[in-house]
């Protein structure tokens, strides 16, 4: 299987089932963004946990799917069964929670730091592992770390702005994302940092572009 990263913004997705898989995925979706259906035997909880998404209360049929652009099958193994069938035949991305091998997407154990988002798959075979491996990850990545990417984040544009010659945008792109400067991060602080990078980025570009402006100290992390 190929790894992607998918925009499901504002496109709807159908979750079958309910229950504890159903509602984690729903879960999942839903904070990605998605417009999320749930067909489900069982009523919606009563908590409204799920109260911005559709929550249909029936055996699931054929026009349920139909504004889908992605489908997850979390009930039992023969409504899966149909569900994923039914999915295939009308094109659609499908994901069968009971056998992820029968459907043509995977859900991978996912870590998100700042900006960025770190996925492992074993492809069905090991997922407690993946989740495992994906709490190791999160001790590696804490917050210091998403803070060191918010200021990367930053100084992409401020480059771009400032430098016109794109090698020398690369080998800044490049030199700020090493080790050292992440350790120098943590040692000195952000502040320092911003200021010894600012200042690699004014000696490399004598004839900067117009409009170079500098980074906006307001965006997170950047303090």
């Amino acid at each position: 299987m190929l790894p992607l990263m998918l925009d499901l913004r504002d496109k709807w997705v159908v979750v079958v089932g309910g229950g504890a898989v159903g509602q984690r995925k729903a879960r999942k979706l839903r904070n990605a963004g998605a417009k999320v259906r749930v067909v489900s035997l069982s009523p919606a909880p009563a908590d409204g946990t799920f109260a911005d998404c559709e929550w249909i209360e029936a055996p699931v049929q054929p026009h349920h799917l139909s504004p889908a652009w992605l489908v997850v099958a979390a009930a039992t193994a023969a409504v899966n069964e149909w569900v994923t069938q039914a999915a295939l035949e009308l094109g659609l991305w499908v994901c069968r929670a009971d056998a992820p091998e029968a459907g043509n997407v995977q859900f991978p154990a996912t870590l998100t730091v700042g900006p960025m988002t770190l996925a492992i798959s074993t492809a069905g075979v090991a997922p407690a592992l993946a989740r495992r491996l994906c709490e190791q990850w999160s001790r590696e990545f804490d917050a210091t770390f998403a803070a060191w990417l918010h200021l990367l984040e930053a100084f992409r544009p401020l480059i771009r702005r400032r430098v016109s010659d794109e090698k020398v945008r690369r080998d800044l792109y490049e030199r700020f994302s090493t080790e050292e400067w992440y350790q120098r991060f943590r040692r000195d602080g952000a502040d320092a940092v911003r200021f010894a990078m600012e200042q690699i980025i004014a000696d490399a570009s004598p004839h900067p572009c117009r409009d170079a402006g500098s980074i906006d100290s307001t965006r997170p992390g950047k303090r």
